[in-house]
């Protein structure tokens, strides 16, 4: 036997430990804040930018690199089970992907050893600068190092450079603003991750920058929340079919709210539907409540307090009438509760004193009481079969309403987004004049059916508008010829016309071949460079060459 000192320590002991464990669960159910995960990725970033500007030091740009893995690691272990889980792995991504790209290059600066010549460093920057969405960071790097070699070539890389930020800047933009009105979250959140990398080049405001960032999280947000909204809504109608309206209630409080969430990231017909379709169904939940709550009324009425009260106790209680209705009631019946002064207790008050034959007569008045009571629950059975049928025909009457204002919003909006593409194709072909006659033209309409920020950015582009090349248009730098090893300076200055043609092809087949590496269509370029290896090897400086031949081969071993 344990003496009850011992007793009592133990018990203390397992408090303590209790006590311990739910603190730290407690501890555990902390949030991971957003500005913390975006200052880790945002310092992870800085990091990477700030080595790529020390061109040629190998050890710092290792350093950067594994430090912003160790950022990414530990974000992604600290958001295991987290709300904001999915939030960390998006940003953790677009990180990685910026690390991808920093080992690529440090493993070609290593293969090279600091020895690459111009002509190579204009090979990889005419193939970086000839993509769709180039990574500036690597572009920059080139500059720096042509810098060390030759002036005069550094200036044609940073004209080519300064010409197709300046167009990617704008052209990303209305990217992301055209994939938001399409609804294609997938290219919007890709656009978006490209303007993370490179945002230290791209000419693109915080307070742009955190309004599409917004409107892309937002989006993401209404795609998750829509049909969890709909499904509320449908159940919220069930539930009141079931005269079940407490919990209707529930639902369609939950849905309102994520509703008014994500309202400002739908469209237009996407809002109105959602909006229209709640608001039918509290309107249908308050009649169904108001049905109830005159036949308790009627009953009241017709039949006396006691009568009443059981009907407010067993049926609209239980439904879960609301308060309000439910207190109207039972003040109604409090009203009239003393005296009860109803037709029926007078007359069974009348029967009760009655003198002979009282057994027979009461029982006589029952059997009557109880008919007129059936056939006034089979009336209120029929007007409520006929008040739902109505109910339905209403329903679909504004529902077919409500599809044809849908269409027509729909189809408003398309006009309005085919308009903005215009007056982007107008700036992007420097025609601000006609561009900006046609906003003026339009901008009401465009006002009314544009998102909000997509018609902001609109408007400021048109106010501030900056002559730019088309993103369609790509500056190459031409390669140096004279210093070709390969070609001495007397046959070059002899070179008839067609063999400047042949390289000029020679240099955009290296490029084609280097835009299928970067698409992973390795096979495809191996091809490629063997179909067309003899005049490469002819017309392409001799290490420009040999560079890309071991490109391909390992790219085809590693795969």
């Amino acid at each position: 036997m344990k003496s009850p000192e011992l007793k009592i320590i133990s018990i203390l002991l397992l408090l303590l430990f209790t006590g311990a464990n739910l603190s730290f669960s407690a501890e555990n159910k902390k949030y991971l804040a957003k500005d913390l995960i975006d200052s880790q990725i945002g310092r992870a970033f800085y990091v990477l930018a700030e080595a790529a500007g020390m061109a040629g030091v190998g050890f710092r740009q290792k350093e950067a690199i594994d430090e912003s893995k160790r950022i990414a690691h530990r974000l992604k272990e600290m958001a295991k089970g987290d709300p904001n889980e999915r939030y960390v792995i998006w940003k953790v991504g677009e990180l990685e992907a910026q690390i991808y790209l920093e080992e690529r290059d440090l493993v070609l600066q290593q293969m090279q050893k600091g020895q690459q010549d111009i002509n190579q460093l204009i090979v990889r920057f005419n193939a970086e600068v000839g993509k769709s969405r180039p990574d500036f960071a690597s572009l920059k790097r080139i500059h720096t190092l042509m810098d060390r070699l030759d002036v005069s070539k550094a200036n044609e890389v940073a004209s080519s450079f300064n010409k197709r930020w300046r167009a990617i800047s704008r052209e990303v933009l209305f990217s992301i603003d055209v994939n938001l009105m399409n609804r294609n979250l997938d290219k919007a959140q890709e656009e978006l991750g490209y303007c993370l990398r490179n945002k230290a080049y791209l000419s693109i405001s915080d307070s742009k920058y955190t309004s599409i960032e917004n409107s892309v999280v937002g989006l993401s947000l209404a795609r998750t929340e829509k049909p969890v909204i709909e499904a509320e809504i449908d159940s919220a109608g069930r539930y009141i079919a079931k005269n079940s309206f407490s919990v209707a209630r529930t639902q369609i409080n939950s849905a309102t709210m994520r509703y008014n969430n994500i309202k400002a990231h739908l469209s237009q017909t996407e809002s109105s539907w959602l909006s229209e379709k709640i608001d039918r169904t509290t309107k249908r939940l308050s009649a169904k409540e108001d049905s109830l709550v005159n036949i308790n009324l009627n009953i009241l009425n017709s039949e006396g307090v006691k009568s009443a009260d059981k009907y407010m106790q067993t049926v609209l209680k239980p439904c879960g009438v609301s308060r309000d209705k439910v207190a109207l009631v039972d003040e109604a019946i409090l009203s009239v509760s003393s005296p009860d002064n109803t037709r029926m207790s007078k007359e069974i008050e009348q029967f009760e004193n009655h003198e002979g034959s009282q057994d027979v007569a009461f029982d006589d008045i029952l059997s009557i009481a109880k008919k007129k009571a059936q056939h006034k629950l089979d009336s209120i059975a029929a007007i409520e079969q006929a008040r739902i049928r109505k109910e339905q025909m209403e329903k679909a009457y504004q529902d077919s309403i409500l599809y044809a204002k849908l269409l027509a919003i729909q189809k408003d909006q398309d006009r309005a987004l085919q308009t903005s593409i215009d007056i982007y194709t107008l700036l992007e072909e420097n025609k601000e004049k006609e561009a900006k006659n046609r906003f003026n033209k339009e901008k009401a309409f465009l006002n009314k059916f544009l998102r909000k920020e997509a018609y902001e950015i609109l408007q400021l582009t048109i106010e501030n508008p900056e002559k730019i090349e088309s993103s369609s248009t790509i500056t190459y730098v031409a390669v140096k010829q004279e210093q070709n090893a390969a070609v001495p300076q007397s046959i070059q200055s002899s070179e008839d016309e067609n063999t400047r043609k042949n390289r000029e092809r020679a240099q955009r087949e290296i490029i084609e071949i280097y835009g299928m590496l970067e698409k992973n269509n390795n096979r495809e370029a191996l091809e490629h460079f063997q179909k067309f290896r003899t005049p490469l090897q002819k017309y392409l400086d001799k290490e420009v060459f040999e560079m890309l031949e071991m490109t391909v081969t390992q790219a085809t071993i590693l795969q």
